[in-house]
């Protein structure tokens, strides 16, 4: 599920309250048979040291209801590094980008197992090198 966060002319998104119930009542209903993944372009949790603020201003209450709603993994981009987090059943995961102006051109893969366990390794294509950056286990289909 994609979410365009963006405010017109603003570097701060938000997602309103509307869109948020819209979200938790969806996924509510299918996260008994599917892994639910949430791409943000803003930032839910500020990462230490980031260099352009671009979070949700209405964040908290995001935080809030994804955690509550099943959602597994909420992905957002961010400013240059990489935090990762679990909140209850739900793992928060901003990371780096391709774009190589200000930061080495990074991705994350993501791999989830069938018991539940998520593993998360940075791909830094600069340095040619892969670090574990997160091995979380979260209740899937419950």
């Amino acid at each position: 599920m994609a979410l365009d966060t963006t405010t017109f002319n603003s570097k701060l998104g938000r997602i309103g309250r509307r869109r948020i119930k819209e979200i938790s009542e969806q996924t509510m209903q299918k996260s008994r048979e599917k892994v639910i993944c949430v791409l943000c372009h803003h930032e839910i949790i500020p990462t230490p040291m980031s260099v352009w603020k671009t979070e949700l201003i209405d964040a908290g209450d995001v935080l809030s209801r994804f955690s509550l709603s099943q959602i597994a993994l909420i992905l957002a981009s961010s400013s240059g590094l990489s935090l990762n987090t679990k909140i209850d059943n739900s793992i928060f995961s901003s990371v780096s980008s391709l774009k190589k102006d200000y930061f080495n051109e990074v991705f994350v893969e993501i791999n989830i197992f069938k018991d539940g366990l998520v593993e998360l390794y940075e791909h830094d294509l600069t340095e040619n090198k892969i670090t574990n950056i997160g091995r979380y286990s979260i209740n899937l289909f419950t």
